[in-house]
């Protein structure tokens, strides 16, 4: 039988304030599991906002077999300057949703009581687990989270993590969490460094990754940073992925290589 295929390309893609914020990015997404491992600072939220249409680009953006796209960037449901609780009601008529999942979803967070907050109000993790919801319960073509263990317990990022691993439709997960990543079932991991995209790396165990300055084991990419330069290899390396709980602690460690 023939199946279709959700696909998104992005094409020489630059975004640019008073520094390059997305440097020629060339990335494609298709049916599947995707993770985007990225520093703080790296693009990732700018590259979100592109995807859903909120900031302008250079370059272009090209879809196929998507003709809806959910979120959990909390920047999308603020537009409506109201109580949680009405938002959700409104999201839920707008894309033909029962309300009472998404309700039953932030019970299921224990955290029912932002429901009769104004959403200018609710903390960051408070956010992470509304837009989650949120687009959890949209059946869209895919889903797009955007660090979406942000300011949450742990006790809450095992739920989020339950959910994804149960959940069958596509989505694209933005974190610099790696020590959460292990714990998810996906198929496809990329890296965002400096506005750039590296990878995407198709059937990979988090465990097998490595970073290294010389060239050893199966070179998956190399990533010139000016000054830094380094090998993504598989199998074999100088410093496992997973020896580190965020990427940032991989940059910052100036003495792992």
């Amino acid at each position: 039988l023939f199946k279709f295929i959700m696909k998104i390309e992005l094409k020489n893609m630059e975004v640019k304030y008073k520094k390059i914020i997305l440097n020629n990015i060339n990335y494609t997404l298709e049916d599947g599991k995707h993770i985007l491992i990225g520093p703080n600072g790296s693009g990732k939220t700018t590259l979100v906002k592109c995807i859903l249409g909120m900031i302008d680009y250079n370059g272009k953006i090209m879809t196929n077999g998507v003709k809806s796209i959910s979120t959990n960037l909390i920047d999308v449901y603020k537009l409506i300057n109201s109580d949680v609780r009405d938002i959700i009601n409104i999201y839920s008529d707008i894309f033909s949703v029962e309300r009472e999942n998404i309700y039953s979803m932030i019970k299921k967070f224990r955290v029912e009581r932002i429901l009769n907050n104004r959403i200018n109000s609710i903390s960051t993790g408070e956010s992470k687990i509304l837009g989650f919801s949120i687009a959890m319960n949209i059946n869209a073509d895919l889903m797009i989270l955007d660090e979406p263990f942000e300011g949450i317990d742990i006790s809450r990022k095992s739920i989020i993590i339950k959910y994804l691993n149960g959940k069958k439709s596509n989505y694209l997960l933005i974190t610099h969490e790696l020590d959460l990543i292990d714990q998810l079932n996906f198929d496809g991991l990329s890296f965002i460094i400096n506005g750039r995209i590296f990878g995407e790396f198709r059937n990979v165990n988090l465990k097998d990754i490595y970073f290294s300055k010389k060239n050893t084991g199966k070179i998956l990419e190399y990533v010139n940073l000016g000054k830094d330069k380094y090998f993504i290899t598989e199998g074999n390396g100088e410093i496992p992925l997973t020896s580190f709980r965020t990427i940032e602690e991989l940059w910052g460690d100036n003495d792992a290589f």
